[in-house]
Protein backbone atom coordinates (compact mmCIF):
# COMPACT_ATOMS: atom_id res chain seq x y z
CA UNK A 1 0.00 0.00 0.00
CA UNK A 2 1.26 3.33 -1.43
CA UNK A 3 2.70 5.25 1.99
CA UNK A 4 3.55 9.33 2.04
CA UNK A 5 7.46 9.87 2.87
CA UNK A 6 7.52 11.67 5.87
CA UNK A 7 8.35 15.50 5.10
CA UNK A 8 11.71 15.64 6.94
CA UNK A 9 12.92 12.61 5.12
CA UNK A 10 12.38 14.07 1.60
CA UNK A 11 14.13 17.33 2.59
CA UNK A 12 16.87 14.47 4.27
CA UNK A 13 16.90 12.63 0.99
CA UNK A 14 16.93 16.08 -1.33
CA UNK A 15 19.96 17.46 0.26
CA UNK A 16 21.92 14.69 -0.19
CA UNK A 17 21.07 14.17 -3.71
CA UNK A 18 22.36 17.87 -4.01
CA UNK A 19 25.42 17.01 -1.94
CA UNK A 20 25.84 14.45 -4.44
CA UNK A 21 25.09 16.38 -7.48
CA UNK A 22 28.27 19.27 -5.83
CA UNK A 23 30.36 16.13 -5.09
CA UNK A 24 30.28 14.57 -8.94
CA UNK A 25 30.89 18.12 -10.59
CA UNK A 26 34.37 18.07 -8.30
CA UNK A 27 34.51 14.10 -9.42
CA UNK A 28 34.88 15.53 -12.65
CA UNK A 29 37.77 17.73 -11.81
CA UNK A 30 39.38 14.91 -9.87
CA UNK A 31 39.35 12.45 -13.21
CA UNK A 32 40.27 15.22 -15.32
CA UNK A 33 43.24 16.61 -13.79
CA UNK A 34 44.63 14.09 -10.87
CA UNK A 35 46.22 11.27 -13.33
CA UNK A 36 48.11 14.00 -14.98
CA UNK A 37 49.87 14.98 -11.52
CA UNK A 38 53.13 12.51 -11.56
CA UNK A 39 55.17 12.47 -8.49
CA UNK A 40 58.97 14.11 -8.91
CA UNK A 41 62.03 12.17 -7.88
CA UNK A 42 62.85 12.77 -3.94
CA UNK A 43 59.41 14.40 -3.74
CA UNK A 44 57.92 13.20 -0.13
CA UNK A 45 54.73 11.91 0.31
CA UNK A 46 53.06 15.52 1.62
CA UNK A 47 54.88 17.46 -1.34
CA UNK A 48 53.48 15.31 -3.31
CA UNK A 49 50.00 15.61 -2.04
CA UNK A 50 50.42 19.15 -2.02
CA UNK A 51 50.95 19.69 -5.18
CA UNK A 52 47.82 17.12 -5.76
CA UNK A 53 45.63 19.89 -4.03
CA UNK A 54 47.00 22.69 -5.88
CA UNK A 55 46.16 21.11 -8.99
CA UNK A 56 42.55 20.59 -7.89
CA UNK A 57 42.28 23.97 -7.05
CA UNK A 58 43.77 25.89 -9.95
CA UNK A 59 43.07 26.73 -12.33
CA UNK A 60 39.36 27.71 -11.80
CA UNK A 61 36.91 25.49 -13.86
CA UNK A 62 37.30 26.40 -17.45
CA UNK A 63 36.24 25.87 -20.74
CA UNK A 64 38.15 23.37 -22.30
CA UNK A 65 38.51 24.63 -25.69
CA UNK A 66 38.56 28.34 -25.23
CA UNK A 67 39.55 28.38 -21.63
CA UNK A 68 37.32 30.92 -20.84
CA UNK A 69 36.31 30.58 -17.00
CA UNK A 70 33.11 29.65 -16.32
CA UNK A 71 30.62 31.87 -14.48
CA UNK A 72 29.25 30.93 -10.71
CA UNK A 73 25.36 30.74 -12.27
CA UNK A 74 26.92 27.96 -15.10
CA UNK A 75 29.19 25.92 -13.29
CA UNK A 76 25.63 24.92 -10.96
CA UNK A 77 25.96 20.86 -11.23
CA UNK A 78 23.91 19.28 -14.29
CA UNK A 79 21.42 22.33 -14.47
CA UNK A 80 24.33 24.31 -15.24
CA UNK A 81 24.65 22.04 -18.47
CA UNK A 82 20.85 22.16 -19.25
CA UNK A 83 20.32 25.89 -19.48
CA UNK A 84 23.19 26.28 -21.61
CA UNK A 85 22.28 23.56 -24.06
CA UNK A 86 25.21 21.84 -23.60
CA UNK A 87 27.74 24.85 -25.43
CA UNK A 88 29.74 27.07 -24.42
CA UNK A 89 28.40 30.27 -23.21
CA UNK A 90 31.67 32.09 -24.90
CA UNK A 91 32.47 29.95 -27.95
CA UNK A 92 29.44 27.84 -28.30
CA UNK A 93 31.49 24.37 -28.96
CA UNK A 94 29.80 21.47 -27.50
CA UNK A 95 30.64 20.72 -23.96
CA UNK A 96 31.05 16.80 -23.20
CA UNK A 97 27.37 15.05 -21.78
CA UNK A 98 29.73 13.34 -19.66
CA UNK A 99 29.69 15.84 -16.63
CA UNK A 100 25.76 15.90 -16.17
CA UNK A 101 25.74 12.21 -16.24
CA UNK A 102 28.58 11.71 -13.90
CA UNK A 103 26.84 14.78 -11.45
CA UNK A 104 23.32 13.01 -11.78
CA UNK A 105 24.89 9.27 -11.51
CA UNK A 106 26.33 10.51 -7.86
CA UNK A 107 24.01 12.47 -6.86
CA UNK A 108 21.39 9.85 -7.26
CA UNK A 109 24.13 6.93 -5.54
CA UNK A 110 24.28 9.14 -2.74
CA UNK A 111 20.39 9.29 -2.52
CA UNK A 112 19.61 5.50 -2.57
CA UNK A 113 22.77 5.03 -0.26
CA UNK A 114 21.65 7.48 2.63
CA UNK A 115 17.90 5.72 1.96
CA UNK A 116 19.23 2.24 2.36
CA UNK A 117 21.02 4.11 5.64
CA UNK A 118 17.81 4.97 7.31
CA UNK A 119 14.83 3.43 5.29
CA UNK A 120 15.61 -0.10 4.96
CA UNK A 121 17.79 -0.80 7.43
CA UNK A 122 18.96 -2.92 9.42
CA UNK A 123 17.44 -5.43 6.99
CA UNK A 124 19.63 -4.28 4.50
CA UNK A 125 23.27 -1.87 4.14
CA UNK A 126 24.81 -0.64 6.38
CA UNK A 127 26.66 -3.36 7.86
CA UNK A 128 25.39 -4.16 11.11
CA UNK A 129 26.07 -6.99 13.82
CA UNK A 130 23.90 -9.14 15.11
CA UNK A 131 22.66 -9.16 18.29
CA UNK A 132 21.50 -12.21 20.79
CA UNK A 133 18.64 -11.56 22.33
CA UNK A 134 19.85 -14.01 24.68
CA UNK A 135 22.22 -11.71 26.84
CA UNK A 136 19.58 -9.05 27.88
CA UNK A 137 22.12 -6.66 29.47
CA UNK A 138 24.20 -6.21 26.19
CA UNK A 139 20.66 -5.96 23.84
CA UNK A 140 18.63 -4.66 26.27
CA UNK A 141 21.30 -1.22 26.92
CA UNK A 142 20.62 -0.23 22.99
CA UNK A 143 16.69 -0.67 23.07
CA UNK A 144 15.70 2.50 24.84
CA UNK A 145 18.44 4.72 22.45
CA UNK A 146 17.54 3.34 19.69
CA UNK A 147 13.64 2.67 19.62
CA UNK A 148 13.63 -0.91 19.53
CA UNK A 149 11.22 -2.39 20.83
CA UNK A 150 12.18 -6.08 22.37
CA UNK A 151 9.71 -9.37 22.28
CA UNK A 152 11.64 -11.67 23.29
CA UNK A 153 8.63 -14.38 23.96
CA UNK A 154 7.34 -16.54 21.00
CA UNK A 155 3.95 -16.04 21.90
CA UNK A 156 3.96 -12.88 22.63
CA UNK A 157 5.48 -11.82 19.35
CA UNK A 158 2.89 -13.81 17.36
CA UNK A 159 0.10 -12.02 19.22
CA UNK A 160 2.08 -8.56 18.41
CA UNK A 161 2.69 -9.60 14.66
CA UNK A 162 6.11 -9.07 15.17
CA UNK A 163 8.45 -12.13 13.47
CA UNK A 164 10.50 -14.23 15.58
CA UNK A 165 12.49 -16.05 13.14
CA UNK A 166 15.85 -15.82 15.02
CA UNK A 167 17.49 -14.66 18.20
CA UNK A 168 19.53 -12.44 16.55
CA UNK A 169 18.81 -9.07 15.69
CA UNK A 170 20.06 -5.90 14.75
CA UNK A 171 19.68 -2.42 15.87
CA UNK A 172 17.82 0.07 13.63
CA UNK A 173 19.55 3.29 11.96
CA UNK A 174 19.03 6.83 13.65
CA UNK A 175 20.18 10.07 11.44
CA UNK A 176 21.40 11.79 14.83
CA UNK A 177 23.42 9.20 16.32
CA UNK A 178 24.87 7.78 13.12
CA UNK A 179 25.69 10.32 10.70
CA UNK A 180 29.13 10.09 11.39
CA UNK A 181 28.69 6.39 9.90
CA UNK A 182 26.98 8.25 7.10
CA UNK A 183 29.91 10.07 6.15
CA UNK A 184 32.34 7.61 6.29
CA UNK A 185 30.20 5.27 3.40
CA UNK A 186 29.54 8.66 1.10
CA UNK A 187 33.23 9.72 1.73
CA UNK A 188 34.02 6.02 0.40
CA UNK A 189 32.07 5.86 -2.13
CA UNK A 190 33.54 9.48 -3.75
CA UNK A 191 36.49 7.92 -3.90
CA UNK A 192 35.22 4.52 -5.33
CA UNK A 193 34.11 6.60 -8.10
CA UNK A 194 37.13 8.75 -8.91
CA UNK A 195 39.37 5.47 -8.69
CA UNK A 196 37.42 3.36 -10.71
CA UNK A 197 36.73 6.56 -13.56
CA UNK A 198 40.47 6.94 -13.36
CA UNK A 199 41.33 3.35 -13.62
CA UNK A 200 39.18 2.52 -16.43
CA UNK A 201 40.52 5.17 -18.34
CA UNK A 202 44.21 5.32 -17.40
CA UNK A 203 44.61 2.02 -15.84
CA UNK A 204 46.18 3.11 -12.34
CA UNK A 205 44.43 4.18 -8.97
CA UNK A 206 46.00 7.27 -7.35
CA UNK A 207 46.89 6.13 -4.03
CA UNK A 208 45.06 9.52 -2.42
CA UNK A 209 41.66 7.99 -3.69
CA UNK A 210 42.78 4.75 -1.10
CA UNK A 211 43.94 6.28 1.67
CA UNK A 212 41.88 9.20 2.33
CA UNK A 213 38.96 7.42 2.75
CA UNK A 214 41.13 5.02 5.29
CA UNK A 215 42.10 7.86 7.25
CA UNK A 216 38.62 9.29 7.62
CA UNK A 217 37.24 5.40 8.06
CA UNK A 218 39.59 4.91 11.19
CA UNK A 219 38.99 8.61 12.26
CA UNK A 220 35.58 8.88 12.31
CA UNK A 221 35.24 4.93 13.88
CA UNK A 222 37.20 6.06 16.66
CA UNK A 223 35.99 9.20 17.21
CA UNK A 224 32.36 8.18 16.86
CA UNK A 225 32.30 4.11 16.23
CA UNK A 226 29.28 2.49 18.68
CA UNK A 227 29.24 -1.20 19.89
CA UNK A 228 26.23 -3.22 18.45
CA UNK A 229 25.61 0.13 15.75
CA UNK A 230 25.32 0.11 12.36
CA UNK A 231 28.56 0.04 10.61
CA UNK A 232 30.34 -0.82 13.72
CA UNK A 233 33.82 -2.58 12.94
CA UNK A 234 34.81 -2.79 17.01
CA UNK A 235 37.12 -6.05 17.63
CA UNK A 236 37.62 -8.29 20.97
CA UNK A 237 40.51 -9.54 22.18
CA UNK A 238 41.90 -12.05 19.08
CA UNK A 239 41.02 -9.10 16.46
CA UNK A 240 42.75 -6.65 18.00
CA UNK A 241 45.82 -8.81 18.65
CA UNK A 242 45.91 -9.21 14.81
CA UNK A 243 45.38 -5.65 14.33
CA UNK A 244 48.17 -4.86 16.41
CA UNK A 245 50.71 -7.52 14.96
CA UNK A 246 49.58 -6.62 11.27
CA UNK A 247 50.17 -3.06 11.89
CA UNK A 248 53.36 -3.49 13.50
CA UNK A 249 54.65 -5.83 10.56
CA UNK A 250 53.49 -3.76 7.85
CA UNK A 251 55.65 -0.43 9.23
CA UNK A 252 58.71 -2.96 9.84
CA UNK A 253 58.16 -4.42 6.11
CA UNK A 254 57.98 -0.68 5.09
CA UNK A 255 61.14 -0.06 7.18
CA UNK A 256 63.20 -2.50 5.66
CA UNK A 257 61.87 -1.63 2.35
CA UNK A 258 63.21 1.81 2.90
CA UNK A 259 66.85 0.65 3.54
CA UNK A 260 67.15 -1.90 1.26
CA UNK A 261 66.79 -4.90 3.08
CA UNK A 262 63.95 -5.83 1.22
CA UNK A 263 63.59 -4.74 -2.73
CA UNK A 264 60.32 -3.55 -4.28
CA UNK A 265 59.02 -5.76 -6.99
CA UNK A 266 59.16 -5.03 -10.78
CA UNK A 267 62.18 -1.95 -9.34
CA UNK A 268 63.49 -1.90 -12.91
CA UNK A 269 59.43 -0.83 -14.11
CA UNK A 270 56.01 -2.67 -13.82
CA UNK A 271 55.63 -5.57 -16.69
CA UNK A 272 53.70 -3.23 -20.07
CA UNK A 273 50.07 -3.92 -20.22
CA UNK A 274 48.71 -5.37 -23.41
CA UNK A 275 46.59 -2.45 -23.84
CA UNK A 276 49.98 -0.43 -24.48
CA UNK A 277 50.81 -3.34 -26.83
CA UNK A 278 54.13 -3.91 -25.42
CA UNK A 279 55.50 -7.13 -24.81
CA UNK A 280 54.73 -9.08 -20.99
CA UNK A 281 57.94 -9.71 -18.77
CA UNK A 282 58.66 -13.68 -19.48
CA UNK A 283 56.96 -15.57 -16.46
CA UNK A 284 60.06 -16.79 -14.81
CA UNK A 285 60.88 -12.86 -14.02
CA UNK A 286 57.28 -12.18 -12.88
CA UNK A 287 57.27 -15.12 -10.82
CA UNK A 288 60.91 -14.05 -9.18
CA UNK A 289 60.35 -10.95 -8.64
CA UNK A 290 56.74 -11.30 -6.75
CA UNK A 291 58.82 -12.65 -4.22
CA UNK A 292 59.21 -9.62 -3.06
CA UNK A 293 56.21 -9.12 -2.54
CA UNK A 294 55.80 -12.56 -0.52
CA UNK A 295 58.71 -11.42 1.85
CA UNK A 296 56.99 -8.22 2.32
CA UNK A 297 53.75 -9.78 3.42
CA UNK A 298 55.73 -12.78 5.60
CA UNK A 299 56.32 -9.62 8.02
CA UNK A 300 52.34 -8.37 8.72
CA UNK A 301 50.89 -12.07 8.31
CA UNK A 302 53.44 -13.85 10.57
CA UNK A 303 53.76 -10.89 13.38
CA UNK A 304 49.54 -10.84 13.16
CA UNK A 305 49.61 -14.56 13.91
CA UNK A 306 52.35 -14.69 16.50
CA UNK A 307 50.44 -11.96 18.76
CA UNK A 308 46.69 -13.72 18.26
CA UNK A 309 48.54 -17.04 19.24
CA UNK A 310 50.06 -14.93 22.21
CA UNK A 311 46.80 -13.45 23.17
CA UNK A 312 44.62 -17.16 22.95
CA UNK A 313 47.28 -19.35 24.65
CA UNK A 314 49.58 -17.03 26.92
CA UNK A 315 47.94 -14.19 28.54
CA UNK A 316 45.24 -12.61 26.84
CA UNK A 317 44.36 -9.96 29.35
CA UNK A 318 46.24 -6.60 27.84
CA UNK A 319 44.25 -6.90 24.85
CA UNK A 320 41.50 -7.69 26.71
CA UNK A 321 41.75 -5.32 28.58
CA UNK A 322 42.04 -2.82 25.52
CA UNK A 323 39.07 -4.16 23.69
CA UNK A 324 37.06 -2.70 26.57
CA UNK A 325 37.94 0.58 25.49
CA UNK A 326 35.67 1.23 22.85
CA UNK A 327 37.74 3.77 20.84
CA UNK A 328 40.57 1.61 21.21
CA UNK A 329 38.51 -1.60 20.06
CA UNK A 330 36.85 0.52 17.36
CA UNK A 331 39.79 1.87 15.79
CA UNK A 332 41.61 -1.85 15.61
CA UNK A 333 39.06 -2.85 13.79
CA UNK A 334 38.85 -0.10 11.25
CA UNK A 335 42.86 -0.96 10.86
CA UNK A 336 42.20 -4.76 10.98
CA UNK A 337 39.92 -4.14 8.06
CA UNK A 338 42.04 -2.50 6.15
CA UNK A 339 44.71 -5.41 6.79
CA UNK A 340 42.37 -7.94 5.69
CA UNK A 341 41.02 -5.58 2.69
CA UNK A 342 44.14 -5.77 1.35
CA UNK A 343 45.79 -8.82 2.14
CA UNK A 344 43.22 -10.67 0.35
CA UNK A 345 43.70 -8.78 -2.75
CA UNK A 346 47.34 -9.09 -2.32
CA UNK A 347 47.62 -12.89 -1.86
CA UNK A 348 45.22 -13.12 -4.88
CA UNK A 349 47.59 -11.13 -6.61
CA UNK A 350 50.69 -13.24 -5.77
CA UNK A 351 48.49 -16.39 -6.09
CA UNK A 352 47.85 -15.41 -9.75
CA UNK A 353 51.06 -14.11 -10.61
CA UNK A 354 53.40 -17.13 -9.54
CA UNK A 355 50.24 -19.48 -11.17
CA UNK A 356 50.20 -17.67 -14.61
CA UNK A 357 53.41 -16.34 -14.69
CA UNK A 358 52.01 -12.87 -15.46
CA UNK A 359 50.57 -9.83 -13.14
CA UNK A 360 47.65 -10.96 -12.12
CA UNK A 361 46.44 -7.45 -10.64
CA UNK A 362 47.67 -3.77 -9.55
CA UNK A 363 49.01 -2.81 -6.37
CA UNK A 364 46.56 0.02 -6.76
CA UNK A 365 43.83 -2.88 -6.31
CA UNK A 366 45.66 -3.56 -2.91
CA UNK A 367 45.50 0.10 -1.66
CA UNK A 368 41.64 0.37 -2.33
CA UNK A 369 40.68 -2.34 -1.04
CA UNK A 370 42.83 -1.09 2.20
CA UNK A 371 40.59 2.26 2.11
CA UNK A 372 37.77 -0.29 1.82
CA UNK A 373 38.36 -2.46 4.87
CA UNK A 374 38.79 0.84 6.84
CA UNK A 375 35.50 1.97 6.32
CA UNK A 376 33.43 -1.33 6.15
CA UNK A 377 35.32 -3.60 8.78
CA UNK A 378 37.20 -6.64 8.06
CA UNK A 379 34.28 -9.12 7.53
CA UNK A 380 32.62 -7.98 4.57
CA UNK A 381 36.44 -6.84 2.96
CA UNK A 382 37.59 -10.40 3.39
CA UNK A 383 34.88 -11.71 1.03
CA UNK A 384 34.57 -8.62 -1.62
CA UNK A 385 37.09 -10.08 -4.23
CA UNK A 386 34.00 -12.68 -4.78
CA UNK A 387 31.34 -10.00 -5.89
CA UNK A 388 34.22 -7.96 -7.84
CA UNK A 389 35.14 -11.06 -9.84
CA UNK A 390 31.55 -11.99 -10.65
CA UNK A 391 30.84 -8.44 -12.07
CA UNK A 392 34.59 -8.10 -13.37
CA UNK A 393 33.42 -11.54 -15.54
CA UNK A 394 30.23 -9.32 -16.43
CA UNK A 395 32.61 -6.62 -17.90
CA UNK A 396 34.95 -8.93 -19.46
CA UNK A 397 32.19 -10.40 -21.56
CA UNK A 398 30.80 -7.19 -22.51
CA UNK A 399 34.24 -5.66 -23.46
CA UNK A 400 34.90 -9.08 -26.10
CA UNK A 401 31.76 -8.57 -27.09
CA UNK A 402 32.39 -4.94 -28.19
CA UNK A 403 35.98 -6.23 -29.39
CA UNK A 404 38.31 -4.80 -26.37
CA UNK A 405 41.48 -6.52 -25.50
CA UNK A 406 41.81 -8.93 -22.57
CA UNK A 407 43.48 -6.93 -20.54
CA UNK A 408 40.92 -4.32 -18.30
CA UNK A 409 41.13 -2.85 -14.77
CA UNK A 410 40.31 -4.25 -11.56
CA UNK A 411 39.40 -1.33 -9.95
CA UNK A 412 36.13 -0.59 -11.11
CA UNK A 413 34.80 -4.42 -10.33
CA UNK A 414 36.56 -3.76 -6.55
CA UNK A 415 34.07 -0.83 -6.22
CA UNK A 416 31.21 -2.38 -7.41
CA UNK A 417 31.62 -5.37 -5.20
CA UNK A 418 32.48 -3.43 -2.10
CA UNK A 419 28.94 -0.99 -2.88
CA UNK A 420 26.97 -4.41 -2.98
CA UNK A 421 28.23 -5.69 0.44
CA UNK A 422 27.42 -2.21 1.68
CA UNK A 423 23.87 -2.30 1.26
CA UNK A 424 23.60 -6.54 1.24
CA UNK A 425 25.96 -7.51 3.86
CA UNK A 426 22.95 -8.31 6.01
CA UNK A 427 21.26 -10.44 4.63
CA UNK A 428 24.45 -12.53 2.70
CA UNK A 429 25.81 -12.43 6.59
CA UNK A 430 22.61 -14.08 7.82
CA UNK A 431 22.78 -16.39 5.35
CA UNK A 432 26.74 -17.53 5.93
CA UNK A 433 25.84 -17.73 9.92
CA UNK A 434 24.76 -21.46 9.73
CA UNK A 435 27.97 -22.58 7.38
CA UNK A 436 30.70 -20.59 9.74
CA UNK A 437 29.33 -22.10 12.67
CA UNK A 438 29.58 -25.41 10.51
CA UNK A 439 33.60 -23.89 9.16
CA UNK A 440 34.31 -23.50 13.04
CA UNK A 441 33.71 -26.79 14.55
CA UNK A 442 35.53 -27.60 11.58
CA UNK A 443 37.99 -25.71 12.36
CA UNK A 444 38.43 -26.72 16.09
CA UNK A 445 40.88 -25.24 18.26
CA UNK A 446 42.09 -23.15 15.20
CA UNK A 447 38.61 -21.83 14.72
CA UNK A 448 39.98 -18.48 17.60
CA UNK A 449 42.49 -17.18 15.31
CA UNK A 450 40.22 -16.44 12.25
CA UNK A 451 37.19 -14.94 14.63
CA UNK A 452 35.00 -18.26 14.58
Amino acid sequence: MWTWIDPLDAIAVIFVFALGACCGSFLNVIVLRLPGVEPHEGESVWQFGRRQMRSLAYPPSRCPRCESRLKIYDNVPILGWLWLRGKCRNCRLPISVRYPIVEAFTALLFAGVFSAFFFLGPTFGPPTPAIERSNPAFYGSFTELRGFEAVDDPEEARAAGVPFASTRVRLNTRLLHDWPMLAIVLSLLFCLLAASMIDAEHYIIPRSLSYLPAVIGVVLHTAFGNVGGPLDVSVGPTGLAWATGGLVGWLLALGLLRFGVLRQSFSAGMPDLEKDGGEAWPPGLIRREILWEVAFLALPIGLGLAAAWYTINIDGDVFSRLAEIRPVASAGGAILGGLIGAGVIWIVRVAGSIGFGREAMGLGDVDLMFGVGCCIGAGPASIAVFPAAMVGLVFALIRLIRGGGREMPFGPSLATGSLLLLVFWNPLADWLFPGLLGLGIVLGDLAPYVGL
